[in-house]
């Protein structure tokens, strides 16, 4: 078993935090992800916090193969929420990716339209609003992320 703090700190050094969108619909998702070469801690994680790897694949010729273990929605959310009192470098990340997810738990009825086709096809639309909120955590996203940026990362008087 792994401890909360070991992951907390693991995630700080190799985790992602971000908001993808994917399929027709460009549906936006909370999605966290540990990148590494050393499968047998990934597939650790896994047993422990759920989620799945994705295929190992060299990156460059002279590079050992890395994998990613990979989580989202509300199993990512719970992830968060546990690893956040302990996570260092990653704290506004964390902090930023729960914020999504309460976003994304508000009633659909608040965050779209329904429109009501013939018999029982019923289409769901992004209000004007939600488009920009997601938009904004997006850009938020990005510019936490952004290599070398130093934003986001909290050293707690390590400095």
């Amino acid at each position: 078993m792994l401890s909360v703090e070991y992951m907390a700190g693991f995630f700080d050094g190799e985790g992602t935090v971000a908001v993808t969108t994917r399929g027709r619909e460009k549906g936006v998702y909370l999605r966290i992800s540990i990148s590494n070469t050393n499968q047998q801690i990934l597939h650790l994680i896994k047993a422990c916090f759920g989620g799945y790897l994705s295929t190992p694949r060299k990156k460059r010729e002279n590079w050992k193969p890395s994998c990613e273990w990979i989580n989202s929605g509300k199993s990512a959310a719970e992830f968060l929420k546990l690893i956040q009192p302990y996570v260092i470098l990653k704290k506004g990340q964390v902090a930023l990716g729960l914020e999504f997810w309460e976003f994304q738990r508000k009633p659909k009825n608040e965050r779209c339209y329904f429109i009501h086709g013939k018999g029982t096809n019923t289409r769901i639309k992004k209000k004007p609003e939600t488009l920009t909120k997601e938009a904004e955590f997006k850009q938020r996203f990005k510019a936490l992320n952004q290599k070398g940026n130093g934003e986001g990362m909290y050293l707690g008087g390590v400095n």
